[in-house]
This record gives structure tokens, sequence and C-alpha cells, in this order.
């Protein structure tokens, strides 16, 4: 069973390779699949229920993958918070000394 596997895989990834050079085509194609998609919603009528639920699990595949793992800004918020409390245990321990020198 192993064996199938890999040959499956390797057979997959030789036509990725071979395809991914053509942009044009493949966007024409995936164009043509939508719009017979469409059409035969069209023809037979009373799936637009089913495809509705497909077309939102679509565009939330679509969202999640231009989604960042990680927020940036929240990253960078904690980073901000962090620099904020290092300086002001500076301020507050300068004050400190200060305040011991001059009693």
């Amino acid at each position: 069973m192993d064996k199938v596997g890999i040959v499956i895989k390797q057979r997959y990834q030789k036509l990725l390779d071979d395809v991914v050079p053509f942009m044009v085509p493949r966007w024409l194609f995936v164009c043509g699949v939508l719009f017979y998609f469409t059409y035969r919603i069209m023809a037979l009528q009373g799936w637009y229920i089913s495809c509705y639920a497909l077309a939102i699990f679509h565009l939330n595949l679509f969202i999640a993958f231009l989604s960042p793992k990680i927020d940036p800004p929240l990253k960078c918020r904690n980073l901000l918070m962090m620099k904020m409390a290092l300086l002001y245990q500076l301020t507050t321990t300068k004050n400190l000394d200060l305040h011991t020198e001059t009693s």
C-alpha cells in the first residue's frame, strides 16, 4: 500500500510541476468550470441552498489562505507594551535612586 501511495504522490507532483508554468490556461480553465457550475445550478433549479453552502465554504478557505497565521498588530502591541513596561521600570528605578540620594 505504501508503494502505491508513493507512486500516486509522485504522479500528482509531476502533474503539478508540468501545469504550473501555464498561468493563463489555468485561470481560463477555472473560469470555465465556474461558468459550467453556475449553468448547471440554473438548469437544474433547486440546488441553490447546497451551492450557497459550498460557496461559503470555499470563501472561508480562501480567506484562511489569505490571512496570516500570526496577527502582526497583536505581536507589535505586545512588544510595545513590553517596551513601555521596561521604560516605566527604568524611570521608577531612577526616581527611587534620586529620592534615596537626596534624603
